[in-house]
């Protein structure tokens, strides 16, 4: 980017200077691209003479994953993440170098401190009022460990406070940016139906890395407007569910003899059924080899009881067992076996919801494996990383698609391990059966011929996914979806209203002026569908602005990426070594 020092001041980096100068900032993180021709993990006029000589902040910069460049301790950035320049090995060679000094790295390790203690994790300290430093404390011969509060601070009400904030942040940032024939507000006596991914399931946005929020206080549009209208008549369809449904109980037996129901479960998981378990327990890098899991106590492979279908959660909207929860616990360990009679020919999806834990799911066609998929959920607290789709239950997904015939027996083996104290795990297997796209679809177009408002919620931008790509239009699953709708709703004379879902601009040629109103609800958070439901019933006024320029087609932007562009940005695997 080039970009003039008016326009940098005055329009790009206001809100993070007055982010530095009013919020207490803690961290800044570095972008990938460079800047007026330096890489910004290591543009000293941005980070030090900017940030800190004119604004006068004094937390931390942290480079993006990988996003550095090269050496760039005394040029602003105080902790690369993803280590490979800033290493203790090449600061000692650049000190011996003269190349930085000792007050270089000294800088960096007084901003990274004034982060943490702005974040309270130096409160175990007495800091002197005077200098800003800790006191001395004679004598302390331990160390002093940081103390998670989670547990504490939730039951304070802190979360809660938190809620109400970023509720109400999204009310304030929602755009509206069409609204005709009335259509909004949406008024309580008349049938409203909510269509899309986004009317049966959370959404907090589109995209990877952010914060997906807390699942107690997360809702769907359609649950969130029957919280404040309870007597209205409200339709909530998923047009196409990625989730799919209950496998039924009469489907499954015990035995390929198919003449008693039910999931047969064992203790543990045997080696020659923990072949899709390989690498969990790091889950990441390279695969290992299979190994059985035990489980204390037990006997792997032993009998322990027979369920009706695979649907082991928490009970309540926490990631912890209430009164009715069957999560797994850590150290718990199932393996479970069922015999499944196809109903029909076709492509099956069969889709393993999982949190807490490792999980996997494994069809046979008598000795041979057909399908198979699993993974490891990482143990953080909050929502899992779900870039594209996510379940009501904050839970990863695995999926596996596998084509049956009609009256032929399969062997299903399900397998669940408990690795983690910081979640009991959910798993659930459900499936999409070779009908069920038509069936979403009929039930879409039943709820259209019944409503007198639609609402489509749809995600946007950059092909639905954060990438170096030009792609503005809608995810073509979306927009074939919205199309369809439009083509509905415009036979039947019905009003509709389009929300869309991401946080780039997206191209509007073919179907915005088929919409009678438009609503960019962008990364709206945890509070966003309370934050849609006070806004799409007049409760608040929109409030939000554009940030950016929409266009109307591909055509009309300029050339923002290309594969020379990408290489520059993020370099060549040849050039990721040590400068010294």
């Amino acid at each position: 980017a080039e970009v003039d020092e008016q326009p940098l001041h005055t329009a790009y980096l206001q809100p993070f200077e007055r982010a530095c100068k009013e919020a207490k900032l803690s961290s800044i993180m570095t972008s990938y691209n460079t800047l007026n021709g330096y890489f910004t993990a290591s543009n000293k006029y941005m980070q030090i003479d900017v940030a800190r000589d004119m604004w006068g902040w004094k937390g931390s910069f942290t480079t993006d994953a990988g996003g550095n460049r090269e050496m760039s301790v005394g040029l602003g950035t105080d902790v690369e993440m993803g280590l490979r320049f800033n290493t203790m090995e090449n600061i000692r060679a650049y000190l011996r170098k003269g190349l930085i000094s000792m007050e270089d790295v000294d800088n960096c390790v007084r901003h990274a401190l004034w982060t943490y203690g702005v974040c309270g994790y130096l409160n175990l300290v007495e800091i002197d009022p005077d200098t800003g430093l800790a006191k001395d404390e004679p004598g302390r011969t331990k160390v002093i460990e940081l103390t998670d509060t989670y547990m504490q601070d939730r039951a304070a009400g802190l979360y809660a406070r938190h809620n109400e904030i970023v509720t109400a942040a999204a009310e304030k940032g929602i755009t509206l940016l069409k609204n005709e024939k009335n259509a909004l507000p949406l008024k309580k006596d008349e049938t409203i139906a909510f269509l899309g991914y986004p009317a049966k399931y959370h959404r907090t946005g589109v995209g990877m890395e952010r914060s997906f929020g807390m699942l107690e206080y997360m809702s769907t549009p359609p649950e969130a407007l029957k919280n404040l209208w309870p007597e209205a008549n409200i339709l909530a369809e998923p047009y196409e569910d990625p989730f799919g449904e209950e496998i039924p109980a009469e489907m499954i037996f015990q035995a390929s003899d198919c003449m008693d129901h039910g999931w047969v479960r064992a203790n543990g998981i045997r080696v020659e059924d923990a072949h899709p378990l390989r690498g969990f327990d790091a889950g990441f890098g390279p695969p290992k080899d299979p190994e059985a899991v035990d489980m204390p106590g037990f006997e792997t492979g032993s009998f322990a009881g027979v369920d009706e279908k695979i649907d082991f959660r928490t009970g309540n909207k926490t990631y912890w067992n209430g009164p009715d929860g069957q999560a797994l616990r850590n150290g718990q360990a199932f393996t479970w076996t069922g015999y499944l009679r196809a109903p029909m020919d076709g492509e099956y999806t069969f889709v393993l919801q999982y949190i807490g834990g490792s999980a996997s799911v494994t069809v046979y066609e008598g000795d041979e494996e057909k399908a198979t998929c699993g993974g490891t959920s990482r143990p953080g607290l909050h929502y899992q990383w779900a870039y594209f789709s996510s379940t009501n239950d904050g839970t990863t997904t695995a999926d596996c698609k596998v084509t049956l015939e009609t009256g032929k027996v399969y062997k299903i083996v399900v397998c669940g391990a408990a690795y983690f104290n910081e979640k009991d795990m959910s798993i659930v297997l459900s499936w999409i059966t070779p009908d069920a796209k038509q069936k979403n679809l009929e039930a879409a177009h039943a709820a259209i011929a019944k409503a007198d408002t639609v609402v489509a919620l749809v995600r946007a931008g950059g092909g639905g996914m954060p990438s170096f790509g030009i792609d503005l239009d809608l995810p073509f699953q979306d927009m074939d979806m919205l199309l369809d709708i439009q083509q509905a709703v415009k036979s039947q004379g019905k009003k509709l209203v389009v929300v869309t879902y991401g946080g780039t601009p997206y191209t509007t040629e073919g179907w915005v002026e088929h919409c009678d109103a438009l609503v960019c609800a962008f990364h709206p958070g945890q509070g966003g569908a309370a934050a849609l439901a006070n806004l799409l019933s007049g409760q608040k006024n929109f409030g939000g602005k554009l940030c950016m320029t929409f266009p109307k087609r591909q055509e009309d932007t300029c050339l923002t990426s290309s594969e020379d562009i990408t290489r520059e940005r993020v370099g060549h695997q040849e050039d990721r070594k040590s400068v010294v």
